[in-house]
């Protein structure tokens, strides 16, 4: 394997790692321990408002780099349709999360401490969750696939265009 498959190999698993261990981290033990530290749920949403931000940030570029990696294998004989649908999936509730967070944000009146509209904000904050998740299956789905079809030919092998 040449260098540059293996440092494209590295960059690829080393976004979505960094997103998806992100995520797992944060909603697994910062969101309880901040709760429990700062007092209220409220408090601690204040810095995941922020948290979303990067994670969004993240999952968008991690998003990105995948579609480079999926186009590199056009016209060799690995056909990645699942790849492509995990990738089609993840791009679709990365922009759902991009304008949910937008709309949450919006609901949120930092100044008086205080959400606007609480039953728009909790049912907002639940499709957040229930996307987030979806895309933890989905990026699962995916790395067992970027396994599974291991590295392009080289364009001496046979299958290599």
């Amino acid at each position: 394997m040449k260098r540059s498959e293996i440092l494209w190999t590295f960059l690829l698993w080393f976004a979505l790692l960094w997103w998806q261990g992100g995520f797992m981290f944060y909603s697994s033990i910062v969101v309880y321990i901040a709760t429990n530290v700062l007092g209220s749920a409220f408090e601690q949403g204040k810095i995941t408002a922020r948290v979303m931000l990067w994670l969004n940030g993240l999952g968008t570029l991690t998003i990105l780099l995948m579609l480079a990696d999926l186009l590199r294998w056009k016209g060799w004989q690995f056909k990645p349709r699942g790849m492509w649908i995990c990738w089609l999936i993840l791009a679709i509730t990365q922009a759902l999360l991009w304008n949910l967070r937008e709309e949450m944000v919006a609901v949120i009146d930092l100044k008086e401490d205080s959400i606007r509209d609480r039953a728009s904000f909790r049912e907002m904050h639940e499709w957040y969750m229930r996307w987030t998740s979806v895309q933890w299956g989905t990026c699962l789905a995916y790395m067992i696939w970027l396994i599974a079809r291991g590295n392009p030919p080289e364009p001496s092998q046979p299958g290599a265009s």
